[in-house]
């Protein structure tokens, strides 16, 4: 029986700066500017008013019954999965256990979570779902075939359930690299980019994107579009820097988490690349439950691959639908992913440049534009005028 879950993934300690020379200089003005930009957040008149409709908006995306909802599903999944996990090898029950903590989702149909809000309410339970289905396929396969005992460099911890749940990763080991201490110097960073982080991406794609976005589709001009698009961008580079760095900082520096690679660089990549250097923790994930598990059934790496990104889609559907407030944009984005792959590679052949630049351009110039004008299709009035 050949190893296919339950192979370590975290092996060295590596912190999230580690590549970045910022040096002593560059640490502090980026604490110097962050904290500048916190107290213009909570101080002044203006950059206070974006931080109430954030809070208005949270307020309307959420009520408590919703929150419950959330917190109970996931309980019960846990509760459940732990004691299959630990009382049972039979693998029917094992998926049928998946099943049921899959289709325990459709709780959130009942208590709806709206707007941006709700998709990272959503995003939230979702990785809890992956922490269990790799919690259970690890624990029977080591079960099976006992621990891989690969070497991790030391220190190492056997976590808990619960610090495993509060880790920021989604794979189950029996030990994970960590870090001596709490780095304080480095949460008083990761703690001073939340709010203006979280402002700036609020501000760029709950109100100027949105904007933008209705005034392109009724007057559409190259000027408009320029400012959609660096709208869109500046968003979503302040959005993931506000999950990847600030949050998942704060998270791995309260855990003493040792690897720290959330992503790479996605900023110089081709389409399939970007996928899989975006978001590290997902890619490892499915490379690990999902693809490799595939190949060993004998199917295709290329049907392996539509699969994944039709699971992903779905994925994506249910995460952002609500949120921009317009179906079957998640499944359509990732259903444009593998032709776009071969358009970029075919521009590469004919022209002989790199596919990582229309990769970028297709990306970040063109799709992230057009999912701003998709979710205005269907307008909704959010906090007095239209939201994305």
């Amino acid at each position: 029986m050949d190893r296919v879950h339950s192979r370590c993934v975290h092996l060295k300690r590596r912190g999230l700066f580690e590549s970045a020379e910022l040096g002593e200089g560059g640490k502090i003005w980026i604490v110097v500017a962050f904290a500048v930009f916190t107290y213009k957040s909570l101080f002044n008149p203006a950059y206070r008013g974006v931080g109430e409709q954030i809070l208005a908006q949270v307020k309307q995306d959420l009520d408590l019954s919703s929150v419950a909802a959330m917190g109970a599903v996931n309980t019960l999944r846990w509760i459940v999965g732990y004691f299959v996990a630990h009382n049972t090898l039979s693998q029917p029950i094992l998926f049928g256990m998946l099943g049921v903590s899959v289709g325990l989702e459709a709780v959130f149909y009942a208590y709806p979570m709206n707007g941006f809000t709700g998709a990272i309410f959503r995003y939230l339970s979702i990785t809890q779902l992956m922490k269990l289905i790799s919690y259970l396929f690890v624990t029977r396969e080591s079960a099976l075939m006992g621990w891989d005992d690969v070497k991790i460099e030391e220190p190492t911890r056997t976590p808990s359930l619960a610090r495993f749940i509060a880790y920021p990763t989604l794979c189950y080991q029996l030990k994970f690299p960590t870090t001596t201490k709490v780095n304080f110097r480095r949460m008083l960073l990761y703690t001073l980019m939340l709010v203006p982080l979280a402002t700036l991406s609020f501000f760029s794609l709950q109100m100027q994107s949105g904007k933008l976005a209705r005034q392109m589709l009724k007057t559409p001009s190259f000027g408009n579009y320029v400012d959609l698009v660096v709208w869109t961008n500046v968003g979503w580079l302040s959005g993931f820097g506000f999950v990847f760095i600030a949050v998942y900082g704060i998270q791995s520096e309260l855990t003493r988490f040792g690897d720290q690679t959330f992503f790479g660089s996605w900023w110089d990549s081709t389409i399939p690349e970007y996928w899989r250097k975006w978001n590290t923790q997902v890619h490892v994930w499915v490379k690990r439950h999902i693809y490799i598990a595939l190949l060993k059934r004998n199917i295709t790496k290329k049907s392996s691959k539509l699969m994944i990104f039709l699971v992903s889609g779905l994925v994506h559907e249910y995460i952002i639908s609500n949120a921009i407030g317009r179906k079957g944009v998640g499944i359509l984005t990732m259903s444009m992913q593998v032709p776009l792959d071969y358009i970029t590679k075919f521009i590469e052949k004919k022209t002989r440049i790199d596919a990582k630049l229309p990769s970028m351009v297709i990306l970040n110039l063109i799709g992230a534009p057009l999912v701003a004008m998709a979710s205005q299709w269907y307008w909704r009035p959010v906090l007095g005028h239209g939201a994305v």
